[in-house]
């Protein structure tokens, strides 16, 4: 019974889907703009000297996506001026957290 429950951990922690990517302007227009986007956490991604950051999108319904970021300085401005041209006051932004990658 025991070996059961350890290879069944251990199967469907083998098994988990990998999250799906975003490009910004799906971002912005199917998830931002109305209203699905629950927070945003920022990474340092090791694997490339280009693109160093990563967000991660968590939606209100608890699904994940992935953004490479060119520019994370150029991301976060876009968003908070996006966040004010709908009309959000700055404690309604979503919040945005850096994590450890």
């Amino acid at each position: 019974m025991i070996a059961a429950f350890v290879a069944y951990s251990i199967f469907s922690g083998l098994t988990k889907k990998p999250l799906e990517e975003l490009v910004y302007m799906d971002f912005l227009n199917k998830y931002l703009l109305p209203g699905h986007v629950k927070e945003i956490n920022i990474s340092k991604d090791p694997r490339t000297e280009v693109f160093n950051y990563r967000a991660e999108v968590e939606m209100n319904d608890g699904k994940k996506f992935f953004m490479i970021l060119g520019s994370q300085e150029s991301f976060l401005a876009k968003l908070d001026m996006v966040q004010r041209q709908m009309g959000k006051q700055p404690n309604q932004f979503i919040p945005v957290k850096y994590v450890n990658g």
